[in-house]
């Protein structure tokens, strides 16, 4: 389970077909984590980046904005509208 702060939504999982499917839940909660350990947060970023750079992990882009959208481009977010990951351009 990824992604699910802009809906608060209760994510539902029970833990017997967990357990039955030999499976498990893990969360990440990356704003507790630049609190508690900061250079964790900084060390996981930097692999994550390099991983996107050297294209091992390809990041699915599905809208872009100008600086001048940023408004919308958060209005969407908070709303849930969207999927894969947004891009703002700033230069």
């Amino acid at each position: 389970m990824y992604g699910n702060l802009s809906t608060h939504e209760p994510v539902l999982a029970d833990t017997n077909d967990l357990l039955m499917q030999g499976k498990s839940l893990i969360t990440y909660n990356s704003n507790l984590l630049s609190r508690t350990h900061p250079e964790r947060l900084a060390d996981s970023a930097r692999r994550a980046l390099g991983l996107v750079s050297d294209s091992t992990v390809h990041v699915d882009i599905t809208a872009e904005y100008e600086l001048a959208d940023l408004a919308t481009a958060v209005q969407r977010l908070a709303e849930g509208a969207t999927y894969g990951k947004s891009i703002l351009r700033i230069a």
